[in-house]
């Protein structure tokens, strides 16, 4: 037997949801923004965290990888997160106290924080998640006086007629020019 009225009551509960039905959409869509802004977001975050633990960023690297769509595959919509990268020299025997120091920041800012992995040579892992969905890992490097810090945006679509994400590089406003 079938139902004719099923698969437009279907389609208006899932409006209602906030949720869309095809293959590789996410449900209640991500916020469109350009590779740029979002870039410009991640950076102002680990600048923050930079600043609190007294550590200049070095060697910065950004990536605007897909996301998964909700079947687990690279998302073949536009839907991007963006990946950033960088070296914190703190000396080797600042490398405790660093980890410390981030974890209360996150801590107290209301960020789920896993606790510091602590390893035998006294370096350490530490991963936090900020309320609106940045993540963030300070992670032990070969060298005991360094960490990798690394800080990635929640998903993002991509406004139509982007660049490609792999051919995308990050363009900072100029503090001499103001942008």
């Amino acid at each position: 037997m079938r139902y004719p009225g099923r698969a437009a009551v279907l389609a208006a509960m899932l409006a209602l949801a906030g949720c869309s039905g095809g293959e590789g959409q996410q449900m209640a869509g991500p916020e469109q923004v350009h590779y740029d802004d979002a870039a410009v977001r991640v950076k102002q975050r680990a600048d923050e965290v930079a600043q609190v633990l007294g550590v200049p960023l070095a060697e910065p690297y950004y990536s605007a990888p897909p996301c998964e769509d909700p079947a687990g595959e690279p998302s073949r919509t536009g839907v991007y997160h963006i990946h950033s990268s960088f070296t914190l020299t703190v000396g080797e025997d600042r490398v405790g106290d660093v980890l410390r120091a981030a974890h209360t920041h996150f801590t107290e800012r209301g960020f789920e924080v896993r606790d510091i992995t602590w390893f035998d040579d006294g370096s350490g892992d530490l991963r936090a998640t900020s309320p609106e969905g940045f993540g963030y890992a300070l992670l032990a490097t070969s060298s005991p006086a360094e960490l990798a810090f690394w800080v990635d945006s929640p998903c993002y679509q991509a406004p139509a007629g982007e660049v490609d994400p792999s051919r995308w590089t990050p363009r900072f406003a100029s503090p001499a020019t103001g942008g």
